[in-house]
């Protein structure tokens, strides 16, 4: 919040540094106020100001009051700039005038810059995205800006590697230089069942049970570039086929994207993409090798009536379906387009996999294991075939579309 006191009849205006911010901020020299066109919260703090040169015989008095259409509102500019107008009269040295915005939060600043006295945390663009060369467990990280930068034809940081060492640089599979989310006692412990995504998180991380693992900060616990994970929501241990793990969603805070624990450990990839040729259907395609559109993978006839099953896509059970009894839809926690918030899946992309996989995603699920996860890219040389990720090594490769495997969702 920046204080600017007015000048008898004259305008000044404000040049913001950062257009991708409305900051309704002004400068100490002075302040425009009222024009209608720009809603805002000037106030005028001082009641009375004495007037001189026959302005007026006596004292003339300036109510207090909200310059703008409705107070708290936010100040509308462009480009950056953003102009009051003040009225005619004289004030005196002691008038001033208070314009702020609620949006100058250090979460809408890039980490690192001070606006008006606020310093940024948020994390985009290259100087958030860590080099992914190897270190040591616990080494501070490094840029892939500071990388080509500030190392540019030197050496690495102490507890970075020009040179993989055998027994350290690895996938991190096996533990050892990358640590995993312990969930010792998690057991059938619950979080985050209710309120917004952001709301769900901090219920997590109040969890006297879950604790700090409620964030899993790549920085910190990983051995190469890895970034930070929170915990949205957990179900608990609900005893199926998934070897007792918790149904968990994780978020990846570089992308925003949420990561559902596995819906699906054997189905084929028509079921989990949802690809079908029912009639009706607003996504039905021909299938070139005769599997999604063919009753024995996947469900065929004429919609509504007829819908097709679908792992991770929701459309209110108009068109599409997840009931299959191959489907545990509890991976989701709960979260779907009918939860609140609502939240849209889809199957992940081969290129989903590779970012989250880059920010550590195999070290957070509680299921990131060898049941390999369809994605939702198809071969291009062979479209029989789709990709599959590894949750335990990362390892990628393609199978028959008709073939079983894991699922797996991403949303939003």
């Amino acid at each position: 919040m920046t204080k600017c006191r007015p000048k008898n009849m004259k305008t000044y205006r404000l040049v913001v540094g950062a257009s991708s911010l409305a900051l309704a901020v002004l400068l100490l020299s002075g302040c425009k106020i009222g024009d209608n066109s720009i809603k805002g919260s000037v106030k005028v703090t001082s009641q009375s100001n004495p007037c001189s040169e026959g302005f007026n015989a006596g004292p003339c008095v300036v109510e207090p009051g909200y310059f703008s259409a409705s107070e708290g509102s936010n100040v509308i500019g462009s480009d950056g700039e953003v102009t009051f107008s003040i009225p005619q009269g004289y004030y005196s040295g002691a008038q001033t005038c208070t314009a702020q915005d609620s949006d100058l939060t250090p979460g809408n600043i890039v980490n690192g810059v001070t606006i008006f006295g606020v310093t940024g945390s948020l994390s985009a663009g290259a100087s958030s995205l860590a080099a992914n060369a190897h270190r040591n467990l616990g080494t501070t990280q490094i840029s892939q800006s500071d990388e080509v930068t500030t190392y540019a034809g030197v050496d690495l940081p102490a507890g970075y590697r020009d040179v993989p060492d055998i027994l350290l640089d690895d996938d991190g599979y096996a533990g050892g230089n990358v640590t995993y989310v312990n969930r010792t006692g998690w057991s059938t412990t619950t979080c985050g069942l209710s309120g917004t995504v952001d709301q769900r998180i901090a219920d997590c991380a109040a969890n006297g049970i879950i604790g700090t693992e409620a964030t899993w900060d790549g920085a910190v616990k990983g051995n190469a570039g890895q970034g930070a994970w929170k915990l949205v929501t957990r179900e608990g241990d609900l005893g199926s086929s998934l070897a007792g793990a918790g149904r968990e969603v994780w978020r990846d805070e570089r992308t925003g994207l949420l990561w559902s624990s596995k819906v699906a450990t054997s189905l084929n990839w028509c079921k989990a993409s949802g690809s079908n040729f029912i009639t009706n259907n607003p996504f039905a395609q021909d299938d070139p090798n005769n599997y999604c559109d063919n009753a024995t993978y996947q469900t065929t006839g004429t919609g509504p009536g007829n819908k097709a099953i679908s792992a991770c896509y929701e459309d209110g059970e108009n068109y599409f379906t997840g009931t299959d009894g191959a489907i545990d839809d509890a991976g989701k926690g709960s979260l779907g387009l009918a939860s609140t918030p609502a939240v849209r899946w889809r199957l992940p992309t081969i290129y989903d996999y590779n970012v989250a996989n880059a920010n550590g995603i195999r070290f957070v699920l509680p299921d990131a294991d060898g049941n390999f996860d369809w994605s939702a890219s198809v071969v291009s040389s062979g479209r029989l075939y789709a990709w599959f990720f590894s949750g335990s090594n990362g390892y990628v490769n393609y199978s028959y579309r008709n073939f079983t495997r894991a699922v797996r969702c991403v949303g939003r």
